[in-house]
């Protein structure tokens, strides 16, 4: 009788020989073997794509992640492979110690992508790229899922490594520069291949107006028109009634029924590409410049980016209300991917003042004010408003968060043109409070 453990040329363990009879080695030459008893036999056979030995003893996978990569490498994926993951039962080899780290766990393997989940990568607008999302990003996804309160560490690392390697499942990255603006999910069923499912969906950039989030829908939405998806229907927290509005204003999003803790939503692809207009264009009036005593403000151009970082760069801008790098990451952002139009103001040749103005809807400005400097505040903002006014914009606005609100600076800004705090948004990394201006009303009260 023999109880043998057959191992790779790395130590796994590649299958288990017990037989009445005798083992001979020659039946298998491109392994290595280790004698066992029967129970033991038994044991490691159960959950022989965990096991691995060191040429002096047997050591077991503990780490969830690790047992997910070692299944991966092993050619599973998606739901097969967490059908295995799910099957192994520790209690069965838990005399073995961990193997630490020390066990080679080898190159994940490709799998099969069909046609419908096959988003290939491509620019949809300068600098912004939609594409499936990869495996190599599921740190970025498990971070993501655990933020949202609804998973727990390990079991969203899982979760996340399953939508990444499943066949039926399109995971979507909306990438610009390198840096991911947002996940989104995306599930099929062979049995009906007219319907999806929206599944987790995040924006880790939460500072793009609503516009940029339709824009960045179209590409994935198109995709699913062309595979002849007529429905997509997606099962929202009822927590945030907010974000569920926003889907039904903004995405023709139609709701179905709802229940204590989920609501579901119904988008038809075609509807939301006939609603969603033209990418906003960088708004600017020939030849505009405003002057009062020494201060000049001006528009600016993609050739004035360098000296707008340099000055923030250089400290030259007052305020502590956003570091340098935020505010460097705001310039590029703003100007980039929003068509902001930067305002320059001057005190004489000295740059004291960026305010940068994106559109939110037609009618309604969003702002950041890069200095805020104390100085000369008042006629700097007449100037900036004065801008928004003639371009066509009713009405102002800017978030803050909440903790700042109460800064004299702040007051000062807010006060003197009648700012009025419109809402307070919770879900943002620290609580926000959006503020909004009647810009007729704000210029008259700055004259």
């Amino acid at each position: 009788m023999a109880n043998i453990v057959l191992l790779d040329k790395e130590g796994w363990v590649s299958g288990v020989v017990i037989t009445e009879g005798n083992f001979l080695p020659g039946d298998y030459p491109h392994h290595h073997y280790v004698a066992v008893s029967m129970e033991d036999a038994h044991k490691i056979k159960l959950n022989a794509n965990i096991i691995w030995h060191d040429s002096e003893r047997f050591f077991r996978l503990t780490d969830p992640k690790r047992i997910w990569l070692r299944l991966r490498s092993q050619g599973l994926y998606g739901d097969s492979c967490h059908r295995e993951f799910d099957f192994v039962d520790q209690k069965w080899i838990e005399s073995l110690p961990d193997e630490a780290g020390r066990a080679p766990i080898g190159t994940s393997m490709s799998f099969p992508i069909p046609k419908k989940t096959d988003l290939p990568s491509f620019e949809f607008h300068p600098g912004l790229i939609i594409r499936r999302s990869v495996e190599s990003e599921v740190e970025v996804w498990k971070e993501q899922m655990v933020k949202s309160g609804l998973y727990k560490e390990d079991d969203a690392w899982v979760t996340a490594a399953e939508w990444l390697s499943n066949p039926e499942i399109l995971p979507v990255a909306t990438v610009w520069k390198n840096e991911i603006l947002q996940l989104e999910l995306y599930s099929f069923q062979e049995e009906n291949l007219n319907s999806a499912t929206a599944g987790f969906t995040t924006h880790l950039d939460r500072e793009r107006p609503y516009w940029f989030w339709q824009q960045a829908a179209k590409p994935v939405f198109e995709h699913l028109v062309n595979l002849g998806v007529e429905n997509v229907d997606a099962y929202i927290r009822a927590d945030r009634p907010d974000w569920i509005q926003t889907l039904k204003d903004h995405y023709g999003a139609e709701e179905l029924r709802g229940s204590s803790s989920t609501v579901l939503l119904r988008y038809k692809p075609k509807t939301l590409l006939n609603i969603t207009g033209r990418w906003p264009e960088r708004k600017l009036i020939a030849n505009w410049s405003w002057r009062e005593g020494n201060i000049t403000i001006r528009q600016g151009t993609a050739d004035d980016l360098p000296l707008i970082k340099n000055w923030l760069s250089g400290n030259n801008a007052t305020t502590t209300i956003w570091s340098d790098g935020k505010r460097l990451n705001l310039v590029d952002k703003w100007y980039e991917i929003d068509n902001a139009t930067p305002l320059l103001a001057f005190d004489r040749d000295n740059l004291i003042d960026v305010w940068l103005v994106r559109q939110r809807h037609s009618g309604l400005s969003g702002v950041v004010a890069l200095g805020l400097s104390s100085q000369k505040l008042n006629l700097v903002r007449r100037g900036m408003l004065q801008w928004q006014r003639d371009v066509g914009y009713s009405y102002s606005s800017f978030f803050l968060k909440k903790e700042l609100s109460g800064s004299p600076l702040i007051r000062n800004l807010v006060d003197r043109a009648s700012w009025v705090e419109e809402k307070e948004y919770k879900h943002f990394d620290t609580p926000m409070l959006e503020f909004k201006v009647h810009l007729q009303t704000a210029l008259s009260r700055t004259l």
